[in-house]
């Protein structure tokens, strides 16, 4: 038997897990870019999908502790609940994470940003209240 250490993963947007390796031909950013073609739609379609962010979610989490990923940075998207529902996968599994909702303000589409930098910060705010819990499953949003 081997006692290996677990991997940390600071930086891993789940919402792109559906499509890895697609788009790889697009520029990052403009009208035909890899955000407007790809990473956008697919953050609205899970919003719009609890079932299919779910189901995308916990895929993304199987893979990373599949390979070794213990304790993961993890993006969602913007919105409140559908980052709850990665959270909610996460803790299924007993994966350490540290799960973000997606604040934006520029470089995204208009009906994608936050309306205020006020309306963002009040958001996220919501998602850390709504989801924090310590090692031991004690809330502690308050």
């Amino acid at each position: 038997q081997l006692l290996l250490p677990g991997l940390i993963d600071c930086h891993i947007h789940a919402p792109q897990h559906a499509y890895v390796g697609l788009g790889t031909d697009c520029p990052l950013m403009g009208p035909d870019g890899w955000l407007e073609t790809h990473a956008f739609p697919a953050e609205r379609r899970l919003t719009a999908d609890p079932s299919r962010a779910k189901a995308v979610f916990k895929a993304c989490v199987s893979r990373t502790l599949g390979h070794g990923t213990t304790t993961a940075l993890y993006f969602a998207t913007q919105d409140v609940a559908t980052t709850g529902l990665l959270a909610e996968c996460c803790s299924e599994v007993g994966q350490r994470a540290f799960v973000g909702r997606v604040a934006m303000d520029r470089h995204c589409p208009e009906n994608y940003a936050d309306k205020t930098a006020e309306e963002g910060v009040k958001a996220s705010e919501a998602s850390c209240r709504a989801f924090f819990v310590d090692d031991c499953g004690s809330d502690r949003g308050d």
